[in-house]
């Protein structure tokens, strides 16, 4: 199924992103929220794999976070980045949902086997993390045993400049 996955704050309220087990990103206004039964008015934007010309992501978003603050980022001023079970890492402008930048591989995907109820769960790991930190970057933590630090720069997104 697609339903929902992770969700995180995206600009001011009351915007909020939602990441999807099919591998979608979207972001809402909880203000439309009530306008629909199936909550559809709400979608500000949404990448998908299946409209996004292949910058969402093709699996299970297993991490979701907000950096709020970035200069030229969209009109909120915020940047969402996504993890996935595949390991890639992708930048988002979370005023307009402009696909800015994929770390491919960022973490190496690695297969866990958990008991659970007396059966057997087999677990994807790639990207398990994601914090924050304001104005400098991203942490990530993945399966692949690692913790990782992506600083994010107007440079490297092609933002425009202060002063």
């Amino acid at each position: 199924g697609g339903g929902p996955a992770g969700v995180a704050a995206c600009g001011p309220w009351p915007l909020v992103a939602t990441a999807g087990r099919n591998g979608d990103v979207a972001a809402h206004d909880l203000r439309s929220l009530g306008g629909s039964p199936d909550g559809a008015r709400s979608v500000l934007w949404r990448a998908s794999a299946s409209r996004a010309g292949g910058e969402a992501h093709v699996a299970k978003v297993t991490a979701l976070a907000s950096l709020a603050g970035v200069s030229g980022a969209s009109s909120t001023g915020s940047l969402l980045v996504s993890g996935c079970k595949d390991g890639d890492v992708r930048v988002w402008s979370g005023g307009t949902g402009a696909h800015l930048q994929r770390v491919h591989g960022a973490h190496e995907r690695h297969t866990f086997v958990a008991p659970r109820g007396g059966g057997q769960n087999i677990a994807y790991v790639g990207v398990s993390e994601i914090l924050a930190l304001e104005g400098s970057g991203v942490l990530t933590c993945g399966g692949d045993g690692t913790v990782k630090l992506f600083r994010l720069t107007n440079e490297a997104f092609g933002l425009a400049r202060e002063g």
